[in-house]
């Protein structure tokens, strides 16, 4: 067996060289579980990888990484519970027989906070034959576990995973497992309740009178509970003999139980609300909500609970529950996959973006480091961006969690950092809810335009009047020059509209499909119609003229900054579908990229001062436009440092595995004395190969480049010394 678990160890290297990835957690995937063994330490499996984090949720590093292949095999284990952490140090997971994929079921284990794992083939020592399906692993401690075979049957280990052996065989399905120590446990037997006190051997129905299905258990000292979304929840203070009814209510989704505490999430209408009792279930008080669904929690007690989001973003309880924090943004770690909605520069280096879940992103060093705000996050759905001037903007939208306003205008006056609504709008109550779709800024006036009202404010946003409309249905990519403006339908199969009164009239201009605007001045006008492709309009839109290039498929998206400089995107014939630019009014048109996705209403999504300084935000990501016809993906940034470090922390490196150059990063805290700092580099025997830093730093965030160019390919530790404080990780260089 030594042998086996040597090969193991040296598998699962070969295996992280094979497949590199970067070890920052870009995005906390939808199908994952997670797991904190303490206030510090976690872990997050998913289909692609197994990440570990030791400062709470704020780093996180590739421990393992998955062939790809097998994606479907580890799915299956994350969907049939297999997984398990005892400790900070010690994690099981175990994969079942996969048709196509592996003949064996077999036990994964690590004791070293998985920086290697030991892997055994799943053997059951009394002659029972190999199980095909596996679930519900349950460990008490670092030797002693169960996990369900083939639905009906109970293995036990008691050696750490090494050997098993069948101790229960059943006619019934077992749907979950909870042991309280060696002896005493309980289990959910085709939806009943069932007791053990001989380790699992023996199983006696337990009835709890009143209950029809109930699907989860939690047990602390003497007290039992169980509940199901139908029946509620049941308390027994003497092992089952008795049980009373707590609760009529039990929220569904995900949960957690800790210390007396417990933790449930339930969707509705889009809205994922967190509940929390701490009364064994008598009273449940809502806590938080926020538009994303919440595909996981850990709990370990009323200050340490996270829950991560089908945004990617691993959230944080404080102050008892009384509010959350995102601990890590996915969107501030990576840009792809994002799906944006407005971009704006603000001067030469200010650049505010939104996002259609709430999210804002501030860059102040044009587009090197962003910071993600989230206040409206996951609270509003931001449809538009607008500035008044460098500092002052506004952002519209709809609300998720509010049934009565549901419409919103938001206000910052310190170009993005912090938000407040200054406006809400009623519904139309059983019939529509309001949505504003877009803002425009001129001459001294905003302007948007909801589905029922022409809202306008002279005063840099403060303050807004809601004016009646004849513009029933609502407008996008609305734009305005004075008291002209121009909007395309978001209903009314999206025709190009105009207003001369500042928006409370408006007239059809051309009864076609219209699908992109671009409003540069009095009379300058470029559209792109269903029937004939990019047309421009010199007079304001009463006659149009096809542009000297006409594809044969129209563009779907077009912004001109002038009357020359435009970029478009859509499907042509000729072309195929793309991104274009010109730089001659429209007449003649040169692909620079496959990007497609730019988002609805180009002059939201499209923004750029000069031809080597923009940015285009698409469904799929933010691009920058570094010269005229180049536009280059934004995939990975560092956040800008938002707050003074506490601790000392040595940051896992990125991109690792790495192929020649990575960045180090690492925290001095607020309360420390300048000192020394050595951060040094050595190979897999210890050697010293560079040294990066050695000298005196005052507290703060700091990172470091390091050029590995003139070293092979190999494990190397990088080690960082200051004022006390020794932290050593592992990187690997791969060439």
């Amino acid at each position: 067996m030594k042998y086996l678990a040597f090969f193991s160890i040296i598998f699962f290297s070969l295996s992280s060289l094979a497949y590199p990835q970067e070890s920052r957690l870009n995005k906390i995937l939808g199908n994952g579980t997670i797991f904190f063994t303490d206030e510090n330490n976690g872990w997050i499996f998913d289909e692609y990888h197994i990440r570990k984090t030791s400062d709470a949720g704020k780093s996180w590093e590739v421990m393992l990484t998955f062939e790809t292949s097998k994606k479907a095999m580890y799915s299956n284990t994350i969907g049939t519970n297999l997984i398990t952490f005892v400790n900070a140090a010690t994690g099981y997971f175990i994969t079942s027989k996969y048709s196509g994929i592996s003949n064996n079921a077999y036990v994964y284990k690590t004791t070293n906070s998985g920086l290697s794992w030991l892997r055994y083939i799943l053997s059951i020592s009394n002659n029972v034959n190999t199980p095909n399906s596996l679930s519900n692993l349950f460990f008490i401690n670092e030797d002693i576990g169960w996990v369900v075979s083939d639905s009906k049957n109970l293995l036990r280990t008691t050696n750490g995973g090494v050997s098993w052996e069948q101790i229960f065989s059943g006619t019934l399905s077992i749907q979950k497992i909870h042991f309280v120590d060696a002896q005493n446990g309980w289990a959910f037997i085709n939806n009943k309740l069932n007791k053990t006190t001989n380790g699992g051997a023996n199983w006696n129905e337990i009835l709890v009178p009143g209950s029809t299905y109930i699907y989860t258990i939690s047990t602390i000292g003497n007290n039992t509970w169980v509940g199901g979304y139908n029946d509620g929840i049941y308390l027994s203070t003497d092992g089952g003999l008795n049980w009373n009814k707590v609760s009529n209510t039990f929220p569904s989704g995900p949960q957690s139980w800790s210390n007396g505490y417990l933790t449930m999430f339930s969707a509705t209408h889009g809205v994922s609300n967190g509940h929390i009792t701490t009364d064994g279930g008598l009273t449940w008080t809502e806590k938080f909500n926020r538009y994303a669904t919440y595909s996981g929690v850990s709990l370990l007690n009323i200050d340490n609970c996270w829950f991560y989001d089908s945004n990617g973003n691993l959230n944080k309880t404080v102050n008892f529950f009384n509010a959350s924090e995102v601990v890590f943004h996915s969107t501030t770690n990576s840009l792809e996959n994002h799906k944006f909605t407005s971009i704006k520069i603000l001067g030469a280096n200010n650049v505010v973006a939104s996002f259609n879940n709430g999210a804002i992103l501030r860059s102040s060093d044009n587009g090197k480091t962003w910071k993600f705000i989230d206040e409206l996050y996951g609270i509003h759905q931001i449809r538009d961006i607008s500035f008044t001037n460098s500092s002052t903007g506004v952002a519209v939208g709809r609300n998720y969690d509010n049934p009565t306003n549901t419409a919103f205008i938001s206000r910052t006056t310190d170009a993005g950092e912090s938000w407040s609504i200054v406006y809400q709008l009623p519904g139309i109550p059983n019939i529509y809810d309001e949505d504003i779709y877009s803002v425009d800024y001129s001459n001294g006036t905003y302007y948007a335009l909801s589905r029922s009202k022409l809202l306008r404010s002279a005063n840099d946003g403060l303050t807004w009047s809601a004016d009646s409309t004849d513009m029933s249905w609502g407008l996008h990519q609305i734009k305005f020059i004075g008291n002209t403006g121009f909007g395309i339908s978001t209903y009314g199969n999206f025709k190009l509209y105009k207003s001369v009164n500042g928006g409370v009239g408006w007239n059809l201009v051309r009864d076609v499909f219209c699908g992109g605007l671009s409003f540069v001045s009095n009379n300058l006008v470029f559209a792109s119609f269903s029937d004939s492709q990019l047309c421009k309009s010199t007079d304001g839109g009463i006659t149009w003229s096809k542009s000297g290039w006409t594809p044969s498929w129209s563009f779907n998206r077009v912004f001109f900054k002038d009357s020359l400089t435009g970029i478009a995107s859509g499907a042509t014939f000729s072309f195929g579908e793309g991104t274009f630019v010109t730089d001659d009014g429209g007449n003649t048109w040169s692909k620079v990229s496959e990007l497609y996705n730019i988002i609805n209403g180009t002059d939201n999504g499209i923004d750029y001062v000069s031809k080597t300084n923009g940015y285009i935000a698409t469904d799929d990501g933010l691009y920058t436009l570094k010269s005229f016809g180049i536009i280059d993906s934004v995939t990975s940034i560092d956040t800008e440092n938002e707050f003074n470090p506490q601790d000392y922390l040595l940051y896992q490196n990125y991109p690792n595995p790495f192929n020649p150059s990575t960045t180090i990063k690492f925290d001095i805290p607020s309360n420390a004395n300048e000192s020394i700092v050595i951060l040094k580099v050595f190979d897999l025997l210890g050697n010293e190969v560079a040294t990066l830093l050695n000298e005196a730093k005052p507290s703060g965030s700091y990172s470091v480049d390091w050029d590995a160019s003139k070293l092979s390919t190999g494990v190397y530790f990088y080690k960082l010394q200051t004022g006390g404080f020794v932290s050593i990780k592992k990187m690997v260089l791969i060439k």
